[in-house]
């Protein structure tokens, strides 16, 4: 017989049956497939088993969340591990020993409550009085208490997962047959509602308080229920304080979904457990720009360069001894992950109180433009990870507020959308303050490239090269004409400069700044360049070309050795 689990219109679920792929084809498994004689095919439209009876496969699919529970929701930490706090009484050896406690990992503590919690044991006052003496001699020994509020002395260690999960029913014909609220098949046995099932349900106690005239909540049908818990082998998530950020790629095929957990998901090296709290599956490492990441939008685009980055290195050691350039490379990666639909989502959530709210979904469906935007900026020698460093903001008293800006602009990036104005603004504010370091020779060259391949500003490349270098000759000018202590000087110039609000306005400062520092300005600006192009573009580009040197010279300074560059 043969049983298949259809690709769902929800991006949850498809991690989940991406998931129970993953887990039914683990070497731990191997001996119950084998044993069950089960074939597992996965196919563009769903995942299909093939049995010799129903029964086997029941057994096998509650093999594999057996397995998926002993991985996600019953581990222990290292601090757990390290105590030693449960107590537990063998009976077949019948000797008292120690175990740590458990946890799920944090994306399954959002959504379980303490009532999830279950054990075999036998409470205290109900153990025969020479157990309770051997019991009571332990715990003196260990300093240790019996488990939870009834004082159990536990035969196993407790779990938190649904023993009684339903695993192909028997459909019962007389039954009232109730409509999934997600995949929309029509069942006898399904669930209510339940943030267990997918975060952006409510609660149940919610949805029940929704329901004012008392009606029956939604129902989830037994197929959507048991997908739903392997979604947890797929995603990634990162928690940082009070929120937590899970980011998973979906496509509507699932052979293709697959490919993505090799290329972006759970089979790439991005996946890393941090073993010992449990706290992130990626960004463990501190050479990744992950591992610095914890608003949305930088998340998203540190997932991107990240993924990017360890694609560009695994193909150039493949092709170590073959002529391949990163046009190869960007060929094959970007016809490896458009093969079908795709798209990444992220979901960003904050606790509040003894519950949580969804602060951002974010559902991207631009993989190719972020692959090819970077090979371009990497081909005019622009490094993506200082300027994700640089980015962030050490003015913010606030540390939790220092990756706003860089959060703000990321997403303007990973929407196509123009940064110049922000950048100036971020870059002036930065540089001027003295209260923060910045590469700004590799910050210009990003702004001015990502400008033009996004066509941002009405600007050809010469005009922004003249409004940089006039910005430049300021600066120079005036390092020429004034001492080291009174260069600071050039900071209010620059600031009436780029308080101009007119063309008109800006050539009267600049006709003064002449006169001071003895500037020569261009042929194209003679002749009414500022007239033809965006002059709030044009004023941006001239600041960030001032400020490119004068960040150099500043720097340089520091280190006692004064010269005219950049930096």
């Amino acid at each position: 017989m043969e049983y298949t689990f259809k690709v769902r219109n929800n991006w949850w679920l498809n991690a989940g049956l991406a998931g129970l792929y993953l887990i039914a084809v683990k070497d731990a498994l191997r001996d119950k497939r084998e044993e069950l004689n089960i074939e597992v095919v996965p196919k563009s439209i769903g995942l299909t088993f093939q049995a010799e009876n129903i029964d086997d496969l029941r057994s096998f699919l509650g093999e594999c969340y057996e397995h998926l529970a002993g991985m996600y929701w019953n581990i222990s930490s290292a601090s757990q591990r390290e105590k030693q706090e449960l107590v537990i009484y063998d009976r077949e050896k019948d000797e008292l020993k120690t175990a740590p406690r458990r946890m799920p990992i944090p994306p399954i503590q959002k959504v379980l409550s303490a009532r999830s919690w279950k054990a075999e044991g036998e409470k205290y006052e109900n153990l025969p009085e020479s157990l309770k003496k051997r019991v009571d001699e332990f715990l003196s020994q260990t300093n240790k208490k019996l488990w939870g509020k009834d004082e159990k002395l536990l035969y196993e260690p407790p779990i938190c997962h649904d023993t009684e999960i339903k695993i192909l029913p028997k459909e019962k014909s007389k039954k009232k047959t109730y409509t999934c609220c997600i995949c929309g098949q029509e069942h006898t046995e399904v669930y209510d509602i339940a943030q267990p099932i997918y975060f952006l349900f409510a609660s149940a106690s919610a949805s029940r308080s929704f329901h004012s005239q008392a009606r029956k909540l939604d129902a989830v049908c037994w197929e959507c229920n048991f997908l739903s818990k392997f979604a947890y082998e797929c995603i990634h998530y990162k928690t940082d304080n009070d929120t937590m950020i899970i980011i998973s790629p979906n496509s509507p095929n699932l052979k293709h979904l697959l490919k993505l957990q090799d290329k972006l998901g759970c089979r790439s090296a991005l996946r890393a457990f941090d073993d010992q709290y449990f706290l992130k599956n990626i960004g463990v490492n501190k050479d990744e720009l992950l591992y610095y990441a914890n608003k949305p939008y930088e998340l998203l685009w540190a997932f991107y360069f990240d993924a990017y980055d360890l694609l560009k290195r695994q193909y150039d050691l493949k092709n170590e001894n073959v002529n391949s350039n990163i046009n190869s490379f960007l060929q094959e990666l970007i016809g490896d992950i458009l093969g079908a639909p795709t798209e990444v989502v992220l979901l960003f959530l904050e606790t509040k109180g003894q519950t949580f709210i969804t602060k951002d979904l974010i559902i991207y469906q631009d993989t190719a433009y972020m692959f090819r935007l970077f090979s371009a900026l990497m081909e005019k020698d622009v490094n993506l990870k200082q300027v994700f460093e640089d980015l962030y903001d050490t003015m913010e008293s606030k540390i939790e507020n220092r990756a706003l800006k860089r959060n703000e602009i990321l997403k303007k990036v990973l929407n196509k959308h123009p940064i110049l104005q922000d950048m100036e603004e971020f870059c002036f504010s930065k540089i001027v303050s003295n209260n923060g370091f910045l590469r700004m020779r590799n910050m210009l060259l990003f702004i001015m490239n990502y400008q033009l391949i996004i066509r941002g500003d009405s600007m050809t490349k010469e005009q922004i090269e003249a409004a940089v270098n006039l910005g430049k000759q300021i600066v120079l000018q005036a390092k020429q004409k004034l001492n080291n202590d009174e260069f600071k000087k050039i900071k209010g110039d620059l600031f009436k400069l780029r308080k101009t609000r007119t063309a008109t306005d800006f050539l009267n400062q600049l006709n003064n700044l002449q006169f001071r520092y003895g500037i020569s300005v261009s042929k194209p600006i003679q002749e009414g360049l500022i007239n033809d192009v965006n002059f709030e573009d044009f004023r941006a580009y001239c600041i960030l070309g001032a400020l490119n040197v004068y960040n150099g010279i500043m720097t340089d300074s520091k280190k006692g050795d004064v010269k005219d560059g950049e930096n």
